[in-house]
């Protein structure tokens, strides 16, 4: 009954983001794995202008009933925010079980609103050294910040250096058969019927089928949660 629940959680969730699309960010699930949700964010302001970064949300079993998921960016990422080595993104900046925040009622749509917002805004996010995982980001960031802020200051060249290598590196760590979110190059043959062929059969391996199919009877997360 528990997985069923989830299940038609995570159909509902998928639908709300759908229905209220966050922009330049992009999420499915894992074409093998519900537990597994691929994303990908292309920052349109802010230090990491201009970059490509995948992140995957993990899910555990008690979920959504007593976790909240984990996020990792499995593009190299240079951020204060970040472990280095694990690349997990630290979620306490905006949702801590100690602030009495219910797991329940916190959507998927909120975790990718906050990747968004963590890689713009530096001033609400950025600025409490209890959230930091990366503390030399964090130190050299803090430096930027009290000086006269030059381009060539080794913040800023790390920051330049983390987006060019996020193009360069878009297509890795996604796997076609079970990432929806693969990225066509610019000079890709849209005319190419191998091409089409591809794509009808990634769509066809995707959640919006189960979506359409459980919209009829399950209208709302209350209709689920109980």
């Amino acid at each position: 009954m528990a997985n069923t629940t989830r299940q038609l959680r995570f159909v509902l969730e998928m639908t709300k983001i759908c229905n209220n699309p966050v922009e330049n960010v992009y999420i499915s699930p894992s074409l093998d794995n519900v537990l597994i949700w691929n994303g990908v964010i292309f920052p349109a302001s802010g230090y990491y202008k201009g970059g490509i970064f995948r992140f995957d949300l993990i899910f555990t079993e008690q979920y959504p009933t007593d976790a909240f998921p984990k996020i990792y960016f499995r593009t190299d990422i240079y951020h204060p925010l970040v472990d280095s080595v694990s690349k997990e993104l630290n979620l306490k900046a905006e949702f801590d079980r100690n602030q009495q925040n219910d797991p329940k009622s916190i959507h998927i749509i909120d975790f990718i609103k906050y990747v968004k917002s963590v890689l713009i805004d530096d001033v609400k996010y950025w600025h409490n050294s209890l959230f930091i995982f990366d503390r030399e980001c964090f130190r050299l960031y803090l430096d930027y910040l009290s000086t006269k802020q030059s381009e060539k200051h080794l913040f800023i060249l790390n920051i330049k250096q983390c987006v060019q290598s996020s193009i360069h590196s878009k297509h890795k760590h996604a796997n076609p058969n079970t990432n929806a979110l693969i990225l066509a190059d610019a000079d890709d043959d849209d005319d190419d019927d191998d091409d089409d062929d591809d794509d009808d059969q990634v769509m066809d391996n995707g959640y919006a089928q189960i979506i359409r199919e459980n919209l009829k009877s399950f209208k709302s997360f209350k209709d689920i949660n109980g």
